[in-house]
């Protein structure tokens, strides 16, 4: 058998700012899993030509790049292990680097310190594809605070991958993303600007994980472009200031999470958003996860209750504003904090019909305002019994 062969016959130098460099490094290496299906995909691609240096990284779901003006020497191209990379470039001095290939080895240099690093094979490295055309774009900021609300509501577990997609609806005025785990409903609205016309809504399904993962880590302040195209449907693509990321897409049937947001319940309840927290995290300081509150809603308070194990329970009282008959409901903790904490309005109102059906959270700036529809969280609650 003939032994693996490296096969870098091009001469590569160049010199970069460490800032710029690490920067590229840490946007690609975000996507680097710890154990990758394929060893090769734990390596960064470096490309050198033109005026820039370009690094691409993938994980089979995701592939990331970044290209960065630099003082090429002379043009090439090589593979290195992402966390040595990493490591080598965060121990230089905040000075201008050079990177040099020869005899298949990378040379990295800063004033008096240098590296080299052995070169990965370029065979079977994945082909990182063209970037769709552009749909549009969307302020970061706003793209990523959507997300962050919706994603709480994704699955965790891998068991029914249907159910980590976060579903994007594109349309010519908005997008609106939804998610569910089966016990939870997450919806957001927001407005964006297309490049041109659409004709039909896109839908697309996109792993939480992955889409939150890649919108976190573009800068604030800026906007985000979204590329897709129908002839290549199943990827889409985002960029924003020389970072690019490309997302396979999740296919299967996403339910039908529009109709079981309500336009009308028989109850609501109107609370002071700070006042919930406290009492909420006050009832469960020594509960896990898997341990229900119990809301007692009557006339102008709420009366929450919480029982950990026999050497514990918990007791709160809070004002609210509701008229409606007695109901008892019972909530999984984590589900009903992760909700709260999404809203920035004052007030929160929670929408009922009796203990066992769906309550839907929605945020009001004032009790008699106006409800703010673009972000609803809609929760299952545990069977009183």
């Amino acid at each position: 058998m003939q032994p693996q062969q490296l096969c870098y016959n091009s001469y590569m130098k160049l010199k970069i700012k460490k800032d710029v460099l690490l920067d590229s490094i840490n946007w690609v290496s975000r996507i680097i899993v710890a154990r990758p299906v394929l060893p090769i995909l734990s390596s960064i691609l470096l490309d050198a030509k033109d005026a820039s240096l370009t690094l691409s990284a993938s994980n089979i779901e995701v592939s990331a790049k970044c290209g960065k003006l630099a003082n090429i020497e002379k043009s090439g191209e090589v593979i290195i292990q992402g966390r040595l990379l990493t490591e080598v470039v965060k121990a230089l001095p905040n000075k201008d680097v050079t990177l040099e290939l020869k005899s298949n080895k990378l040379f990295v240099e800063s004033e008096n310190l240098r590296y080299s690093i052995s070169c990965a094979p370029k065979e079977n490295y994945p082909d990182f594809g063209q970037m769709p055309k552009t749909l549009g774009s969307v302020e970061t900021d706003l793209f990523l605070r959507s997300l962050q609300q919706v994603s709480i509501a994704a699955a965790k577990e891998e068991s029914t991958p249907i159910l980590t997609a976060i579903k994007v609806e594109i349309d010519n005025e908005n997008i609106t993303f939804s998610a569910i785990d089966r016990y939870r409903i997450a919806k957001k609205v927001i407005a964006w600007k297309p490049e041109n016309k659409i004709d039909s809504t896109i839908t697309l399904l996109v792993k939480s994980k992955n889409l939150l993962e890649i919108i976190r880590g573009f800068e604030s302040g800026g906007v985000v472009n979204i590329h897709f195209e129908e002839e290549n449907s199943n990827r889409v693509g985002f960029e924003a200031n020389e970072k690019t990321s490309i997302l396979q897409l999740i296919s299967g049937d996403f339910p039908q999470t529009d109709q079981l947001f309500k336009d009308e319940y028989i109850e609501e309840v109107i609370v002071e958003k700070e006042v919930f927290q406290e009492a909420i995290n006050s009832v469960s300081i020594l509960t896990d996860q898997n341990v229900s509150i119990v809301f007692n809603i009557q006339k102008n308070e709420i009366k929450l209750s919480s029982q950990g194990n026999d050497d514990f329970n918990a007791e709160n009282q809070i004002p609210c504003q509701y008229n409606g008959k007695d109901i008892t409901i019972k909530f999984n903790s984590t589900y009903i904090k992760e909700g709260i904490a999404q809203f920035k309005s004052r007030y929160i109102v929670m929408k009922l019909d009796e203990s066992a059906k769906p309550v839907e959270l929605v945020g009001v700036d004032k009790p008699d305002g106006s409800l703010d529809m673009e972000y609803r969280y809609v929760i299952v609650p545990i069977r009183v019994t």
